[in-house]
């Protein structure tokens, strides 16, 4: 069987899985690439799928880790026996991997189930606070790496979703922190270049090196805008205003890439220019692509499948290349493939 398990990635690829399952389901691994299966069994870190390549079965266990999450989440739900401590642990599991919405679904099962489960869950405060702390960890390396905007990105996670926790205080605070860093970081990268304008040379040099700056600084000056709206967005309590600030960010983000476009028109003979724009362009695709997904994101949180499939089409359109946005847009697909149904309707009319 160890054969087939190393094949079962190919066959996914390929879209080499058989047609002749009784009950096909989609398997998306976190990469974004899926295939269609039939699920022999799950646990709570795990799934085996059974699967045919050129008409010789096969059967592979695949690691939650290599999953979607949200792929992961539904395959799991429909398959494991439905107990209470086999909710709680998905409730965990759901949210160390972001689904905070879904964990809280988890957790309203197990109380359907046992209305006492509060009393019995000791350790649930040590949970919420472990996954903090671990989000914590993972910012804090994204910082000393100089990755300031991830950084800032899962601050503003624990913020929001861990606002109970000492973790998510102390997040709040550090917010301003960040923001205030990645505008100095902004603010060294303009001054360094214009100290490189006032060593020139009097002379054609100089002034070519002046358009240049003068260039770049305004495509940063709308770029710069982009990223606080995208800031605002990660900040905001209230979603219909997360998502305007997230569609404000991508608009500016898209302007400078059209301002970028028109500059290599119009600057062809320079060539230092074409570089410094060639690194802004690819920046600027990733915060573009970024806060079309945070938008769909939303959109997904709200059930609004059709909506969120439309901001992951407009990530894909900024950056056809963008994994990020080819993923996001494959998770949509997730969504629609399964009618909803992971979604579905609690007891009592609820939605999860």
């Amino acid at each position: 069987m160890k054969a087939w398990a190393r094949n079962l990635a190919l066959a996914i690829c390929l879209g080499a899985a058989s047609t002749a399952f009784a009950e096909k389901e989609l398997v998306m691994l976190n990469d974004g690439v899926s295939g269609m299966g039939e699920i022999v069994s799950t646990t709570e870190t795990s799934i085996k799928v059974k699967f045919e390549i050129d008409g010789n079965p096969g059967e592979a266990v695949l690691l939650a880790s290599r999953l979607d999450p949200h792929n992961f989440y539904g395959i799991r739900m429909k398959h494991m026996e439905h107990t209470v401590e086999n909710h709680v642990r998905l409730a965990v599991w759901a949210a160390q991997n972001g689904l905070f919405k879904r964990a809280k679904f988890q957790m309203d099962r197990a109380r359907d189930l046992d209305p006492e489960i509060e009393a019995k869950i000791k350790d649930k405060p040590e949970i919420m606070a472990g996954i903090a702390q671990r989000l914590v960890d993972s910012a804090r390396a994204a910082y000393k790496k100089g990755d300031l905007k991830l950084a800032r990105e899962l601050a503003s996670l624990l913020a929001t979703r861990f606002a109970e926790t000492e973790q998510g205080e102390l997040a709040a605070s550090v917010l301003d922190k960040l923001e205030a860093e990645i505008e100095a970081k902004a603010n060294a990268k303009a001054s360094a270049r214009e100290k490189l304008v006032a060593d020139q040379a009097e002379g054609a040099a100089k002034e070519e090196a002046q358009k240049r700056n003068a260039v770049m600084k305004g495509l940063e000056k709308v770029q710069r805008r982009g990223q606080k709206q995208n800031t605002s967005g990660l900040r905001a309590n209230n979603r219909s205003t997360g998502k305007r600030h997230f569609e404000s960010a991508a608009k500016d983000f898209k302007n400078v890439l059209k301002m970028i476009d028109a500059r290599r028109k119009s600057h062809t003979d320079d060539a230092e220019l074409m570089g410094m724009l060639d690194q802004l362009e690819a920046e600027v695709k990733g915060e573009a692509v970024a806060a079309y997904i945070n938008a769909g994101n939303i959109e997904l949180w709200r059930q609004n499948y059709n909506g969120a499939q439309d901001y992951g089409n407009q990530a894909v359109a900024v950056d056809p290349e963008s994994q990020a946005a080819k993923s996001f847009l494959n998770k949509t697909a997730t969504y629609f493939h399964m009618g909803g149904d992971d979604w579905g309707r609690r007891r009592g009319g609820g939605r999860r």
